[in-house]
């Protein structure tokens, strides 16, 4: 099997880890973000405070994941769903989102991609990103809002203090590059 191509089906372990392959995707199909860090762990909890206080969003991650003895995975997969509160009046359904990490190194093809869009030093934190994080449109059916990618890339640039490249995009853009395309978008965040 080739790069880019959609892994075996795998499962999950009891901690809630991906057991299967991870294969990153296509960097015109998928959102990506490099991050300044190694962690790959998927805290809801923590991701949940950061999208109330930051967002005006819930955070939803599916398997629930633990992290025995502080313990985290290579490389992990899940499915994310974000929304906004439903005591709101805007949004309250977004897709599912079908989550990936992986270390960077894992497809330096990708790096490369995110080095060569990168200006005013965001090329330097590509270059130096130790971990990927992948995420695109659950193949889950359903209705919801699309700018739930949007939302998610906003947290997790927050969250790993990364750039993010959207799909088939030619730049990169951080935490604040993420706020603006919310707003213009019509997302409600907190003020």
């Amino acid at each position: 099997m080739g790069a880019h191509e959609t892994p075996p089906r795998g499962g999950f372990d009891p901690s809630g880890w991906w057991m299967g392959r991870t294969v990153p995707w296509l960097c015109d199909e998928a959102w990506t973000l490099f991050a300044r860090d190694d962690d790959s762990r998927m805290v809801e909890a923590a991701w949940l405070q950061q999208a109330r206080r930051f967002f005006g969003a819930e955070v939803r991650v599916q398997p629930r994941k633990r992290y025995p003895g502080g313990s985290q995975p290579r490389r992990d997969r899940a499915e994310i769903v974000v929304t906004s509160p439903s005591s709101s009046d805007y949004v309250t359904s977004v897709a599912p989102l079908s989550v990936q990490t992986f270390p960077a190194d894992d497809d330096p093809a990708l790096r490369a991609r995110g080095v060569a869009v990168g200006t005013s030093g965001m090329e330097v934190l590509v270059a130096r990103s130790p971990r990927t994080w992948q995420w695109r449109r659950s193949d889950v059916e359903g209705d919801g809002d699309p700018r739930g990618a949007l939302v998610f890339a906003a947290l997790l640039a927050s969250l790993r203090l990364g750039p993010v490249l959207p799909p088939g995009a030619a730049t990169l853009f951080g935490v604040r590059g993420a706020r603006l395309r919310l707003r213009e978008a019509g997302w409600q965040t907190p003020r």
